[in-house]
C-alpha cells in the first residue's frame, strides 16, 4: 500500500516536472516493492528527464516492454535512453516504430529527429522538428524545436 501511494505521489511529480520530487518518490516505490512494468517505466522517465542515468532508465524499461512490448511509449521512452547512450543506430529503429505509433506525439518526432540526424538524415530531422512544431502547442518544446531547426542547414 505504502509502494503505490508513493508511486502515485511520484507519477503526480512527474507530470508537474517536479523532477526531484518524482525521483524520490518513484525511488522510494522501488525500495517497498513497486516493481509492475509501468512502475518500472515511470521510474525510467523521471531517470532520463531528471537524472540523466540513460543506461539505468534502458534497463528499466527493457523489463517493462518484455511484459508489454506492445506499449508505444514505453519504446519511445526507450529509444530516447539510446540516443543518449549514443546508440544511435538502434535509437533511430526504436524511433521510428515509436513514431508510427505515436504520429501525433511531438516529443518523440523531437527524439526521432535527434537519431536522424545522428544518421546524417538532415533533411529526415528536419521534418521531424517541423511536424513536431506544427503538433505542440508547448512554448518550450516550440522554442527546443525552432533552436534545432536553425541549427540544421537546409530547405
Amino acid at each position: 500500500e505504502q509502494a503505490a501511494l508513493h508511486q502515485r505521489l511520484g507519477e503526480l511529480a512527474l507530470d508537474a516536472g517536479q523532477g526531484k520530487e518524482a525521483l524520490a518518490s518513484l525511488e522510494r516505490a522501488a525500495s517497498l516493492g513497486a516493481e509492475a512494468p509501468k512502475d518500472r517505466a515511470l521510474l525510467a522517465e523521471a531517470l532520463l528527464r531528471h537524472a540523466q542515468e540513460p543506461m539505468r532508465a534502458e534497463v528499466l524499461l527493457r523489463e517493462a516492454l518484455a511484459a508489454h512490448p506492445d506499449r508505444a511509449r514505453w519504446r519511445a521512452l526507450l529509444g530516447w535512453a539510446l540516443l543518449k547512450r549514443s546508440v544511435y543506430e538502434e535509437a533511430l529503429t526504436v524511433l521510428e516504430a515509436a513514431a508510427q505509433a505515436r504520429a501525433e506525439d511531438p516529443e518523440v518526432l523531437l527524439w526521432l529527429g535527434e537519431a536522424q540526424l545522428a544518421d546524417g538524415q538532415m533533411d529526415g530531422a528536419r521534418e521531424s522538428w517541423r511536424r513536431a512544431l506544427g503538433l505542440t502547442r508547448d512554448q518550450a518544446l516550440r522554442a527546443q524545436l525552432q533552436r534545432k531547426l536553425a541549427q540544421v542547414p537546409g530547405p
